[in-house]
């Protein structure tokens, strides 16, 4: 078949045989999503121990909050949770970065890197690792703006995560004492 006949099928083709007709048009609808049932958070069921320091006080918790700890500070009560979740929990430097801009601390450039090199705090009494996190030293832009104490504990088969929020004045103050009250996790 030469050049000319080809040029010749493929104009017919285009054209469509002379009919006058509008194609087809055919079309596809996703069918609605199934609806999800709700569901409940993963929470590890492994017992957590600790030593409560001097001065400060424990409310009992539920799911994945183990429990509220109380202390006063400069006529101020506040608030320390110690949260359970199986497995590695999404990773220390995720979880950082999330606590970072929870605070309004920026989590990047060189300051945040050298802040969280030096956040590792090595192990609790029991042996397991620990990394405590002392968000007043990162720099901000808003010198009354809120800080963070947190510390990750690394169990075999779950991780603990104490936080505690408040000025940078009151968490220095409490800054040894949650370091203890960290370190006696198992």
């Amino acid at each position: 078949m030469g050049r000319s006949a080809l040029i010749g099928l493929a104009t017919l083709a285009l054209v469509g045989c002379g009919r006058n007709e509008a194609p087809s048009v055919r079309s596809w609808r996703e069918p609605p999503p199934a609806p999800v049932a709700p569901v409940a958070p993963v929470v590890s069921e492994q017992a957590v121990v600790w030593q409560l320091p001097p001065g400060w006080r424990v409310r009992e918790g539920g799911g994945m909050r183990r429990a509220t700890f109380e202390v006063e500070v400069r006529g101020a009560v506040h608030e320390c949770s110690l949260t359970v979740l199986p497995g590695e929990a999404g990773g220390i430097e995720a979880n950082a970065r999330r606590w970072a801009a929870q605070i309004g601390r920026s989590a990047e450039g060189p300051e945040w890197l050298a802040w969280l090199a030096a956040s590792t705090a090595g192990t609790t009494r029991a042996g397991a690792p620990l990394w405590i996190f002392d968000f007043s030293r990162l720099p901000t832009d808003a010198p009354d703006a809120p800080s963070m104490l947190a510390a990750v504990v690394r169990r075999p088969t779950d991780t603990l995560f104490l936080k505690m929020v408040g000025s940078g004045e009151a968490l220095n103050e409490v800054r040894d004492s949650f370091t203890e009250l960290a370190r006696s996790l198992q």
